[in-house]
């Protein structure tokens, strides 16, 4: 967070790469702005597919199918989706800030990792293109308040790995109508297997919003989470 406030107040252009383990995140910079972040070895739910399911710009079955005929193609997903008109330029623009913003506020989170820094007097030609032009400030101050929010859903949630359980007599008490359409869809794949990180997964919403949820339901009474048996 430090690196960015630094980048952003000498309004820097160039790049930012973050590294921990296989994961790694490129920031693109324009005199101080975030213009685009591009990831590698992360988890799926911050490829750019699910940002697009999440906008309901296309079914999940048309975009497998896209997937599957793109294999092996070093084409830019987004341009190819434009091109092909399943999408349009502002569509990708948003889902592209909505990937670049969830990147950032992954980062924040990580405790560990390494940064270089490459100076350009010019805009990567990608990230020209992308030109969100985000404030620094802006993203530092939610992502302050996502990660401290984080700790407190930690206390219940310790592992992505958790498995919960329906609590069916309180959902009958409280009755569904009292439920969100995404705190139904979470609760609806919560069936004593699969974990917190299959129901991200499932879901098509971010580890964040579904852990939330999950705290939220646990708070209330209409999850509980699964003890393993104790081998005797």
């Amino acid at each position: 967070a430090e690196v960015l406030a630094l980048l952003a107040q000498q309004e820097h252009t160039g790049l930012l790469t973050v590294t921990r383990g296989d994961a790694q995140v490129d920031l693109h910079f324009g005199a101080g702005n975030v213009d685009m972040a591009t990831a590698a070895g992360v988890s799926d739910e911050y490829l750019l597919g699910r940002f697009i399911l999440e906008s309901e710009l296309m079914s999940k079955a048309d975009l497998d199918l896209f997937l599957k005929s793109r294999s092996g193609s070093t084409k830019l997903l987004g341009h190819q989706l434009v091109k092909l008109g399943y999408v349009t330029p502002a569509d990708l623009k948003e889902v592209i800030r909505q990937q670049t913003v969830e990147l950032i506020y992954e980062l924040m989170r990580w405790q560990e990792g390494r940064f270089t820094f490459r100076g350009a007097d010019d805009k990567n030609p990608i990230a020209a293109d992308a030109a969100l032009e985000l404030s620094v400030d802006g993203i530092l101050l939610e992502g302050y308040r996502r990660v401290d929010e984080w700790h407190l859903i930690e206390r219940d949630l310790d592992s992505m790995e958790q498995v919960f359980l329906r609590n069916e007599e309180a959902l009958s008490q409280l009755g569904r109508g009292r439920l969100s359409r995404e705190e139904l869809a979470v609760l609806e794949l919560v069936n004593g297997k699969n974990t917190v990180k299959d129901i991200v997964r499932h879901s098509r919403m971010g580890s964040f919003e579904v852990s939330k949820m999950l705290h939220r339901l646990l708070a209330v009474q209409l999850v509980r989470k699964r003890v393993a048996p104790v081998a005797v």
